[in-house]
């Protein structure tokens, strides 16, 4: 799945309280993949993001939180800061 795809997948899995169904999601559970998606989301999908209305963007943040919990969480690279500062 590219990124972008992914993306969309996690929100409208969040918008409809599907938050579970991410823990099944191709690249859940692996290091590797769940870091690269984050980095992809800082790196060249944040426009993406801070496009969307308000709600989607709670939406999302609540989503990756969920992804990178399917590896403990991945430290000091995780995308939520800059999800939740908006930056």
């Amino acid at each position: 799945m590219v990124t972008t795809e992914i993306n969309i997948h996690l929100l409208e899995l969040a918008r409809t309280d599907r938050l579970e169904e991410i823990r099944q999601l191709p690249g859940a559970g692996s290091r590797r993949l769940v870091s690269a998606i984050s980095n992809s989301i800082r790196h060249q999908h944040f426009k993406w993001f801070k496009d969307l209305p308000q709600s989607d963007r709670e939406h999302f943040t609540k989503a990756i939180a969920v992804f990178e919990d399917t590896v403990g969480g991945i430290g000091s690279p995780t995308v939520l800061q800059n999800l939740l500062a908006g930056k």
